[in-house]
């Protein structure tokens, strides 16, 4: 017993003792990026001022003191570098805010946050009346821009949605100076009530202002607000510790302080833990380049003046577009290359003479793209063309001396054909530079078009829209990341594992399925005509288990507000979770919470995902694990086991990448690469 205690000591000791190599080394990595970046900024005019508004000298005291810095202090540095501000992804930038996140994640494990959380009790600080009048005129202003909103629809629509939403009796209570939070409940009860169009923005937007100053008002006139400060601190530090906290609940909890104007640097702290991008993306440079290559074969008139000479006829430009990736740390830059041969027959006419002459032309056009997150910008086209041309022949109109006029034409168009040449390369280029932007000019009209109507807006009015996007290019790689989630929420508080070596990367973390399902439909209605309509427009076809039919009872299912619907990846399996508040059936009512599950193994199948369900449709009573289900509760279990069979299916299988026509060359890409561990969903092809 002696030899195994020692063991285990000696055990002990060594993992301590490597978790302090480890810390060690990151903190070095923090130094070494620190010190490059302050090389690199150097003198520049700007050089202090990126200096203050990082905190570099804060940071560098911090380095300073080892492993005595204070994580929390360094959390604040952290939030800076993360700030959504122009120049700070250059490379230089982003390796210490990648530094400082690798030295933090090895640093405050749970046990610590919630030891640091448990002292943050005496910084409770009273409800102020400003503070309070701030939140009453947010309210007043989210009110009005959703009344402005609502506006835009037909007269009938916007006084229906003011009826349902109270909006006179909102105005009425925001007007008073002691209103009533009974009244204010009522109405904030209405934008919960789950109803199609509630999840829109501006709708969003009226209810958190109007549940914040409800939550202000209720904790100043409450004589125990402190104590529950407290309770609320120790609830979070006892679900930090135990790991019992989803990221939805998390992010409640720090609402609820946030909201609350309390513990502000705890709050900080945390949320800048996770806030991490949830989505990466890379293509590597052949893919893009395959993917916007295509074949050019174009004819086009000649009519243009050298010399004095009329020059008519016929050019065909034969060849092919291709892309390549220009490195830039700010942006996606793609510069599109046209490299072809254009072959021309013309005949030039002056004074009587004609001039028969063939051309070859050899071509290099370049069109510079910026992608960024908002758009796609053209840089002006230019080219660099070189003519070579062959006179096969002259005719002279028959006469006196037509022999002499042919001789002295044959002399004339051999000394200026040099000059010629040039002259028809230096139009070549600029027709060639034309046709590129031309062509250009409505890709970029289109694919902003679409960018705006069919991504930004829709997703913009569900608050799904990342709140970070970022796109650049690397001399081999096109990469985007991404952060979904609205400032209150939380994401990723580790990158994702290492990058597949494939053709195409995308690897997800589940907070980002999380973010946007309570997004969109936190707290929602879901009759069983949407639930079909909704199955259908996903699937192409509605299951057996979703058709309605005149006998079947009708049903709904309003979605929990925290976790409507949640995604888990860990050890090669996913599990998808839907969490519903409250159910109906016929003239049944049930409030309380039901969540169904299934769990799949993931694989890959002929180049697709393969999911394979493992056992059964889990249905469950959150809260009520171990308990003896009522009747009515198996009863309710089975009808939702039956409902979801058909969207739990014991396989599912991908269709594989479904490409536009304009990216067929894209089409042998196949999925490669498969991997579901620690929240991240890794894919790749090839």
């Amino acid at each position: 017993m002696r030899c195994l205690g020692c063991a285990m000591l000696l055990i002990s000791f060594l993992a301590v003792s490597m978790i302090g190599e480890a810390r060690a080394d990151q903190l070095q990595a923090v130094r070494h990026a620190t010190t490059a970046m302050d090389e690199w900024l150097g003198t520049d005019v700007n050089a202090d001022a990126w200096r203050q508004y990082l905190h570099v000298e804060e940071l560098q005291r911090l380095l300073s003191e080892g492993d005595n810095a204070n994580p929390i202090e360094m959390m604040a540095v952290l939030r800076r570098f993360q700030q959504p501000v122009s120049g700070l992804d250059t490379p230089e930038f982003a390796a210490v805010r990648d530094a400082l996140k690798n030295w933090l994640n090895a640093t405050m494990t749970n046990e610590v946050w919630a030891e640091w959380i448990s002292q943050q009790s005496d910084e409770f600080r009273p409800i102020t009346d400003e503070r309070l009048a701030a939140a009453r005129e947010k309210a007043a202003v989210a009110v009005q821009e959703l009344n402005d909103f609502l506006s835009y629809g037909s007269d009938e629509n916007t006084t229906a949605w003011q009826d349902f939403l109270l909006s006179d009796l909102a105005q009425q209570q925001l007007a008073l100076d002691d209103p009533n939070v009974d009244e204010l409940g009522k109405i904030i009860a209405k934008y919960y009530s789950g109803n199609a169009g509630l999840e829109f923005k501006e709708f969003v937007q009226a209810r958190e202002a109007l549940l914040e100053y409800r939550r202000l008002l209720i904790a100043k006139s409450d004589p125990e607000v402190q104590a529950r400060y407290a309770a609320q601190l120790a609830n979070l530090s006892k679900g930090l510790a135990a790991g019992e906290l989803s990221l939805a609940e998390l992010a409640a909890q720090l609402e609820w302080f946030d909201q609350l104007g309390q513990a502000e640097t705890m709050v900080d702290a945390i949320r800048a833990q996770y806030n991490q991008p949830n989505l990466y993306f890379s293509a590597s440079a052949d893919v893009i380049s395959r993917g916007l290559s295509q074949p050019v074969d174009e004819e086009t008139p000649v009519n243009e003046v050298i010399l004095g000479t009329n020059i008519r006829g016929v050019a065909r430009t034969v060849g092919k577009v291709t892309a390549r990736l220009i490195p830039d740390p700010k942006k996606a830059m793609i510069e599109i290359v046209l490299n072809g041969v254009s072959n021309s027959e013309t005949v030039g006419r002056q004074s009587g003479v004609s001039i028969f002459s063939n051309g070859t032309t050899q071509v290099l056009g370049r069109k510079l793209l910026m992608v960024g997150a908002d758009e796609v910008v053209g840089m002006p086209a230019t080219a660099s063309c070189s003519m070579d041309s062959t006179i096969t022949g002259i005719r002279v109109k028959q006469g006196v001396g037509s022999q002499m006029i042919e001789k002295i034409a044959w002399s004339r168009a051999r000394q200026q054909q040099p000059e010629a040449e040039q002259i028809s390369s230096r139009r070549a280029e600029q027709r060639v530079a034309k046709m590129m932007d031309d062509q250009a000019r409505e890709m970029i009209a289109t694919t902003n078009e679409r960018l705006r109507s069919e991504i930004q807006k829709p997703l913009q009015q569900r608050n799904i829209f990342p709140r970070m996007l970022r796109l650049w290019t690397t001399d081999n790689r096109l990469k985007l990341h991404a952060l979904q989630g609205r400032n209150v929420q939380l994401a990723a508080s580790t990158s994702p594992p290492e990058a597949p070596e494939t053709d195409v990367v995308v690897q997800v973390h589940e907070s980002l399925f999380l973010n946007s399902a309570v997004n969109a439909i936190g707290g929602y209605l879901m009759t069983d005509e949407r639930a079909q309509d909704l199955v259908e427009e996903v699937t192409g076809e509605i299951p057996e288990e979703l058709v309605i039919s005149e006998d079947d009872d009708p049903w709904s299912i309003t979605f929990d507000r925290l976790h409507p619907l949640t995604i888990s990846f860990n050890d090669n399996k996913v599990v998808i979770a839907i969490r519903g508040r409250r159910f109906t059936r016929a003239d049944q009512v049930v409030r309380q919470p039901m969540e169904v599950a299934a769990t799949y193994s993931i694989e890959v199948n002929e180049g697709r995902v393969k999911l394979v369900r493992q056992g059964e449709i889990d249905v469950t009573y959150p809260g009520k694990e171990g308990q003896r289900l009522s009747l009515t509760e198996l009863r309710n279990k089975t009808f939702m086991t039956n409902k979801f069979e058909g969207l739990f299916k014991p396989e599912i299988e991908g269709e594989g990448l479904k490409l536009p026509e304009r990216l067929k060359e894209l089409e042998d890409l196949k999925l490669d690469h498969i991997s579901a561990d620690n929240g991240w969903l890794s894919l790749g092809w090839n």
